[in-house]
């Protein structure tokens, strides 16, 4: 098996840790949210679309992470296609957060 790069070796419990860390930051800025929004401080259409960005972000990350990591035999095509495409499509992502974190200002 080729690799275009080999993923690293995290101990399961660090993974373990990270995830629930992960999950509690989430549920801090949900509950965040609807607070917000019940007090009437929040601009439901830009900071949904930024934070749906930072989440799109963060699925395309993964998965280009996921397929640059992945063996294959010969040429990874799927890799080159991860980090251009990928690449350009979390490009995008940020500067539409960013756009839209100018228009709440």
């Amino acid at each position: 098996m080729d690799y275009v790069a080999r993923a690293p070796d995290i101990p399961d419990v660090a993974v373990i840790a990270a995830g629930v860390v992960g999950l509690a930051v989430v549920i801090a800025i949900l509950l965040q949210l609807v607070v917000a929004a019940r007090g009437g401080d929040l601009r439901v259409r830009h900071e949904n679309t930024i934070v749906l960005a930072f989440l799109a972000v963060g699925f395309v990350a993964a998965g280009s992470a996921r397929v640059i990591t992945a063996g294959s035999v010969g040429a990874n095509i799927g890799a080159g296609l991860a980090v251009f495409g990928g690449g350009a499509i979390i490009l995008w992502l940020l500067g539409l957060a960013f756009r839209e974190n100018r228009k709440i200002r």
